[in-house]
């Protein structure tokens, strides 16, 4: 994650097949967030049609999918899609398992000002 991360050239679209199944694979925090924080959200910022496919992630069966979908933004500060972000932790708010997506979504606030 941290080579990738330097590289951010590496940043697109087509290697969000391979972050997805490094998410399900790995399924454990200390390789799901900075995948989500770091290569996730670079993608995320160069090319935001994949909001479409965070929010699938956020919706779907795999817990450390929907965590990606929630964590994505977090560096982003005032350039949060806050739409988005309302989204996917709305999706999981509701959800009784004890799962790590949920673990964040109960604590995490949703930023204040307008929306994109």
């Amino acid at each position: 994650i941290e080579l990738a991360d330097a590289k951010r050239r590496w940043a697109g679209g087509d290697l969000m097949d391979l972050y997805e199944s490094m998410a399900v694979t790995g399924a454990w925090w200390d390789l799901v967030d900075p995948l989500a924080s770091h290569l996730v959200a670079e993608v995320l910022r160069r090319e935001p049609e994949q909001a479409s496919r965070i929010r699938a992630w956020a919706q779907g069966d795999d817990p450390w999918l929907r965590r990606v979908a929630i964590c994505c933004q977090l560096r982003f500060g005032s350039d949060t899609d806050t739409d988005l972000l309302a989204e996917v932790i709305v999706a999981n708010l509701f959800d009784t398992r004890s799962t790590p997506a949920g673990s964040v979504a109960s604590s995490t606030a949703i930023p204040t000002g307008s929306p994109r």
